[in-house]
């Protein structure tokens, strides 16, 4: 135990001299020992603190309760968990001597709104699965469904009133079929009400809320209770990886969501969140958006778009050098130099070359078809990863939206822009859409007065005030973290199974 504070032996030599009551819990002791065997409310493992040592076994809660069980970093993410943030020695001894143990404890946990909601859902949906056994393994509605429409005649009628009832799809003050009218109502049939708590359902679940019953939604109706359990669970996990109080109004991007949330205040309030559809990485492994965090510095109107090096050799330099008029049409240029001011060569065979040896490079120039759109928010980061508008809008009526790069593509740019200068008494809205439409050849960089904290985030469970919505594991990040969790038993690998 060489690794605890001279306060917490303290408080350990106290507990050991107790004499005859040696064995008997303090007051506090007690009510830790319930929080650490009723972890999983947090979506935590109660498993994991149930090691002979009880301080460790404290520590060990503590920490994960705050940080989290698994750094970002061993998921692949960058995210920057700052362990200096936690005195973990004061916070134990803190609560070892607790008037308020559940009190202090929740204040080690995120401070946002949102978690505590999805812990709330959490706690809902372990209630509906002992409830309803047959929810927590397969929701017993009939297979082969195609495309089901109000009024067609279906077996699952009456099942899926039951799961969207149990659910909180179904519609308030509905009919059900198990109702005592007379004559009774068919249990056989799709009807409207049916579809209308399948919209209210497929919305929940990042679909287009259509009412139709077609693969997809099937699949989704029959996720068993359990899958969703640990869903939550997973993500609870990744709220500890922020930082649990934010000193500055941040934008957070989720991916799997293809949504943008850019904050007035560092207060959660829902009713102060600037809200944007967005495009992400397409679900390739070298074109994932990261999760990671990053700080927006300045904004570019009307910017080049310098043409990353793989892209430029395995995409457009063979449509180049099959048709050179290629160049032209897409406002291509081949340069010698970094920066904007970089000087046009020509797209000479040898220029060419010298764009795959990384002597030249290629860029677009500016204009309402550049790739990067008429604004760009830069955020210094490793990754070369940023958000920008685009010319390619039709994207955006697309319920899932994996077509990018890496970089993040933002619907309403202008809007993310004006929002970020609302500050500046030089700039307005009209202002941000003068400089996009403005047609000189040059980009303008416009400094932020601050920078703004931005994190990309892979949150595939959200609770808000209007409910708990499920989102596509786009790129296999749900299954990497169960892994990693599954695989990490602090005390529990060591022993006799």
């Amino acid at each position: 135990m060489r690794f605890l504070s001279p306060a917490l032996w303290l408080l350990v030599g106290i507990f050991a001299a107790a004499g005859p009551v040696a064995n008997a819990d303090t007051a506090q002791q007690a009510a830790l020992r319930e929080a650490m065997a009723n972890a999983a409310s947090a979506g935590l493992d109660p498993r994991d603190y149930t090691a002979p040592d009880f301080t460790a076994n404290l520590r060990r809660f503590v920490s994960d309760l705050h940080f989290g069980r698994i750094d970002p970093a061993e998921a692949g993410h960058g995210l920057r968990t700052d362990r200096t943030r936690l005195d973990l020695d004061a916070a134990v001894a803190a609560l070892l001597t607790s008037n308020n143990v559940p009190h202090d404890l929740a204040a080690l946990e995120p401070s946002f709104i949102h978690y505590h909601l999805l812990k709330a859902e959490l706690a809902r949906y372990r209630q509906l699965a002992s409830a309803h056994p047959t929810l927590n393994e397969l929701p017993p509605l009939p297979r082969g469904v195609r495309t089901l429409r109000p009024g067609a005649m279906w077996a699952g009628a009456g099942a899926l009133e039951q799961l969207l009832r149990t659910l909180g799809d179904w519609p308030a003050g509905a009919p059900t079929g198990a109702s005592n009218a007379l004559p009774p109502p068919r249990t056989d049939i799709y009807t409207e009400v049916h579809a209308a708590a399948v919209r209210h359902f497929q919305w929940r679940h990042l679909q287009t809320p259509d009412g139709a019953i077609g693969p997809a939604t099937w699949r989704e109706l029959t996720t068993p209770l359990a899958a969703r359990i640990r869903t939550m669970e997973l993500n609870l996990e990744r709220w500890r990886w922020v930082p649990p109080h934010l000193h500055e109004a941040p934008i957070v991007v989720n991916i799997p969501e293809f949504r943008l949330f850019a904050w007035e205040t560092p207060e959660d309030d829902e009713s102060k969140l600037l809200k944007l559809e967005v495009i992400v990485g397409e679900r390739y492994v070298d074109k994932h958006t990261p999760v990671f965090e990053g700080s927006l510095r300045y904004l570019v109107f009307r910017p080049y778009w310098d043409v990353p090096h793989s892209i430029a050799v395995k995409e457009l330099l063979p449509k180049i050098r099959r048709d050179r008029g290629f160049l032209a049409r897409e406002h291509l240029e081949v340069v010698r130099g970094r920066g904007n001011d970089a000087t046009a060569v020509p797209a000479t065979a040898t220029n060419l070359a010298g764009v795959v040896n990384g002597a030249l490079r290629l860029r677009q120039r500016p204009g309402a078809d550049n790739a990067l759109g008429l604004v760009k928010f830069m955020l210094p980061n490793p990754y070369n990863v940023y958000l920008h508008s685009t010319p390619a809008q039709a994207l955006f009526e697309q319920t899932s939206r994996t077509f990018s790069h890496g970089c993040v593509r933002v619907q309403d740019a202008a809007k993310l822009a004006a929002f970020l200068l609302r500050d500046n008494p030089a700039w307005n809205a009209e202002q941000v859409a003068a400089a996009m439409e403005d047609d000189a050849p040059n980009s303008r960089i416009v400094p932020l007065a601050k920078p703004v904290p931005v994190y990309f985030v892979y949150a595939t469970a959200m609770a808000a005030r209007d409910g708990l919505r499920f989102f596509p594991d786009v790129y296999g990040h749900d299954a990497e973290l169960d892994r990693l969790l599954r695989n990490h038993q602090p005390w529990r690998t060591q022993l006799p199974q």
